[in-house]
C-alpha cells in the first residue's frame, strides 16, 4: 500500500464510506500500535504529541532494517494516529470463549448508508438507524443486531444461517432479501419479505414463516403478531427515495419526519395521532410540501417553531386516499 492509498483509506473512514475490508486494515493498525492510557495525560495537545511519538517509535523500529520501506513511515504514522484516536465504533464483546470484534454503524437524519458484510451480504441502512455486526462471522452462524430500519440482501449459505435481532424479534434466513422496520419509538416491528423465505420468532416462540410479498407486523404494546399480504415494493422503496404510506397512523408518519428531516412532531390530541392516511413522498421533497400533504390528508393544521411541528385537528370524518399538496392555512 502506497502513501496515496493510505490517504484515500483515511478519507473513506472520515467520510463514513469505508468498506469492511478498509475497517479491517484500520483495526489491524490500531492493534499494532495501541494507545496509552489517555487519562494519565494532561491536555488534548499533550495526548496527541505523546501518542504520535509512541507510534512513530514503534513503526521506526519495525521498518529501520528495511530501508526500502522507510518512505512509508510518515503516511503510516498519520494513518495510525487517526485510527487510534477515531475508532469509537469498534467494540469488543465476549462471545463464548473467544473475543469477537463487533462494528457499529449509525446513520443520521436524512442519510442512507450501504454496508457490505464479510460474508458478502449487503445491508442498506435507513436514516436514524444503527447496525451492529462482527468484523468476521464465525463458522456456524451469522448474527447482526438492528435498531431502526434496514434492507438485507443476504448471501446464501445452507450451512450458516443469518440472524437479524431487532428488539424482541429474530429473523432467521439462509439467503434472501427482506426489510426490517424496528425503530424503538414505533409501536410495531415490521418484517417485509421481498424474495426467498424467512422465519420470524419472538425470543423462542415462532411467529411465522414468510414468503415473498408477505409482511409480519408485531405490536409491541399488545405483544401480538399479524401476517398480511402486501406489495413489498411499497415498504422497500425508501432505498431509492420513495416513501409510501398505506393507511398508516400519523404517529408513524411523524417518525418518518423525525428520521428524515430531523423534526420533532407533536399532536394536540390522541385522535389525530392515531388517524390513518395513505400518501407517498420522495426524499427530495421540501419539508413544507411534505407537511402540507400530511395536513391536507388529515384535515389538520400545523405550526412550526424551530424544529418542532405541532399538528392540530380532529382528523377528517372519512379517511382520505392519496391527496396532492394544498397550501397550509395557519
Amino acid at each position: 500500500m502506497n502513501e496515496l492509498q493510505f490517504k484515500e483509506l483515511i478519507d473513506r473512514y472520515l467520510d463514513r464510506t469505508a468498506s469492511a475490508d478498509d475497517l479491517d486494515q484500520l483495526n489491524k493498525l490500531e492493534q499494532l500500535f495501541p494507545a496509552p492510557d489517555r487519562d494519565t495525560l494532561a491536555g488534548e495537545q499533550e495526548k496527541h504529541k505523546f501518542l504520535k511519538a509512541r507510534i512513530y517509535r514503534n513503526i521506526s523500529a519495525q521498518i529501520q532494517p528495511r530501508k526500502y520501506f522507510r518512505w512509508l513511515a510518515p503516511a503510516i504514522v498519520a494513518a495510525a494516529l487517526i485510527v487510534v484516536l477515531l475508532m469509537p465504533t469498534v467494540k469488543k464483546f465476549s462471545h463464548k470463549s473467544n473475543d469477537i470484534i463487533f462494528r457499529q454503524v449509525s446513520t443520521s437524519s436524512g442519510k442512507i448508508r450501504e454496508i457490505r458484510l464479510s460474508d458478502g451480504t449487503n445491508v442498506i441502512l435507513n436514516a436514524g438507524s444503527t447496525l451492529s455486526y462482527p468484523a468476521q462471522f464465525n463458522d456456524s452462524i451469522r448474527e447482526v443486531k438492528l435498531v431502526g430500519q434496514a434492507f438485507f440482501k443476504v448471501k446464501h449459505n445452507d450451512t450458516q444461517p443469518f440472524l437479524v435481532h431487532a428488539g424482541a424479534l429474530t429473523t432467521r434466513v439462509l439467503g434472501t432479501s427482506f426489510d426490517v422496520y424496528a425503530y424503538p419509538e414505533s409501536r410495531d416491528v415490521r418484517i417485509t419479505l421481498a424474495t426467498g423465505r424467512i422465519h420470524v420468532s419472538e425470543h423462542k416462540t415462532k411467529l411465522g414463516t414468510l414468503i415473498p410479498n408477505q409482511q409480519l407486523v408485531f405490536n409491541k404494546e399488545k405483544n401480538i403478531a399479524q401476517m398480511m399480504v402486501v406489495n413489498s415494493a411499497d415498504y422497500t422503496g425508501w432505498r431509492t427515495g420513495q416513501q409510501a404510506f398505506k393507511q398508516a397512523r400519523l404517529d408513524e408518519v411523524a417518525l418518518y419526519l423525525n428520521k428524515w428531516y430531523g423534526l420533532n412532531i407533536a399532536f394536540n390530541n390522541k385522535a389525530l395521532k392515531s388517524y390513518k392516511i395513505t400518501t407517498r413522498f420522495t426524499s427530495d421533497m421540501p419539508v413544507k410540501q411534505v407537511l402540507d400533504i400530511i395536513a391536507a390528508s388529515s384535515c389538520a393544521q400545523y405550526t412550526i417553531h424551530d424544529h418542532t411541528v405541532v399538528f392540530r385537528g380532529q382528523g377528517c370524518r372519512i379517511n382520505t386516499e392519496t391527496i396532492n399538496a394544498k397550501p397550509n392555512t395557519m
